[in-house]
């Protein structure tokens, strides 16, 4: 098929890390496209900033993803992977609940060793078959789905307490 819009690689700079990544279009037999993309030590608290999102997570992320489809979100496909170092959370609304429902103010502001993620993407539906994030005093681990379009989540996750974070239920 003829390709219409091949490009080498492209590498830049992005939220204080690298970025690289390439985009095929395809127009022969009709419209497809697929993109690769990697990212190291880009910080995730800009990220999500200029992305207008709310606070979540902060640290260096590290990852590499890759889609492909025929037209919009509907038809994407594709899976990635990332960590993210010195993870941190940051007005995490998911660990501001569990804080409040435990009464254990730390866990809204926990520091994580660990944190990775595992996905795959099928039209707005993301599923991530890995979800882990390990400190010293919380880990939460799991597994679930996040519909884009509705920003409904179904998940199901394990809490790890320290001793000391276990002692203050």
């Amino acid at each position: 098929p003829r390709e219409a819009g091949r490009r080498p690689p492209a590498r830049g700079r992005v939220a204080g890390g690298e970025a690289a990544g390439a985009v095929t279009v395809r127009l022969a037999g009709g419209f497809r496209w697929n993109a690769r993309l990697s990212v190291k030590r880009a910080r995730v608290e800009t990220l999500l900033a200029e992305a207008g999102a709310a606070g979540g997570l902060a640290g260096a992320l590290a990852g590499t993803a890759s889609f492909e489809g025929t037209g919009g979100a509907e038809t994407v496909r594709g899976r990635g992977e990332a960590t993210v170092e010195d993870c941190r959370a940051e007005n995490a609304r998911l660990l501001a609940v569990v804080a409040a429902a435990l009464q254990v103010p730390e866990l809204a502001r926990a520091d994580f060793a660990e944190c990775r993620v595992e996905f795959t993407q099928r039209g707005t539906r993301v599923t991530t078959p890995v979800l882990t994030l390990r400190g010293e005093a919380v880990r939460l681990s799991g597994k679930g789905t996040v519909d884009l379009s509705t920003s409904v989540l179904d998940y199901q996750m394990t809490l790890g307490l320290s001793p000391r974070l276990h002692a203050k239920l």
